[in-house]
């Protein structure tokens, strides 16, 4: 009898888990092994050295970011060269950017790993030679919405942020869109999290940079 008890608290959470992906519509045939992922969210973490798949946008996750920007900022959200301008280490994504003087951007930081303090981040743009320092106008929490986090899931992304830092910046000077740029931000909070990433906008054929690296 206890050996047969053990093997029923065996496996009978395993029937279960069976019979539940049995019941999923959009689950593969139990006969048919996982299909091999190709491909992940474009804000997914980089994995290991050399094993780099596609990066794609997808439908809901889309959605949200466009609709996003367009309350914040009323501007779609920035696309070069067809990609969400992110930072290869996926660590902050330009949103919008509108040329002028004073140039102005707007910025999401994808990274649980932050507060949504001002001070605790030095945003710097270099174009044409010249560093400038920019002022954060504004920043705060934004939550990612459930239906965004599971389709992340879904797609590969296993943990996806419970939600995203955005930010509102100024420039001093004018911002030039026929010339490249390239956007620093660095964060050092009240902990011992701190970072520093990089982009490149404006440049025919790249829209990402190689990160600058963390701390």
């Amino acid at each position: 009898m206890i050996f047969l008890g053990a093997f029923l608290a065996i496996s009978i959470p395993g029937a279960v888990m069976l019979f539940i992906k049995k019941l999923d519509p959009n689950a593969s045939r139990m006969s048919m092994p996982d299909p091999v992922r190709k491909r992940l969210p474009f804000m997914t973490p980089p994995g290991r050295p050399g094993e780099e798949l596609g990066r794609y946008v997808p439908e809901q996750a889309g959605a949200w970011l466009d609709g996003l920007t367009m309350q914040e900022s009323g501007e779609r959200m920035l696309l070069w060269n067809h990609r969400p301008a992110i930072s290869e280490d996926r660590l902050f994504q330009v949103m919008n950017v509108k040329p002028g003087d004073p140039g102005q951007m707007a910025l999401i930081v994808w990274t649980p790993e932050c507060e949504a303090v001002a001070s605790h981040f030095a945003l710097q743009c270099e174009q044409d030679g010249k560093m400038t320092d920019c002022e954060i106008v504004s920043i705060k929490e934004m939550p990612i919405p459930a239906n965004v986090r599971k389709e992340l899931v879904g797609s590969g992304y296993n943990k996806p942020p419970q939600r995203v830092i955005w930010m509102n910046a100024r420039a001093p000077v004018e911002m030039d869109a026929r010339q490249p740029a390239q956007v620093r931000l660095k964060y050092a909070g009240a902990g011992a999290i701190r970072w520093r990433s990089a982009l490149t906008l404006f440049v025919h054929g790249a829209s990402e940079s190689t990160p600058a690296g963390r701390e």
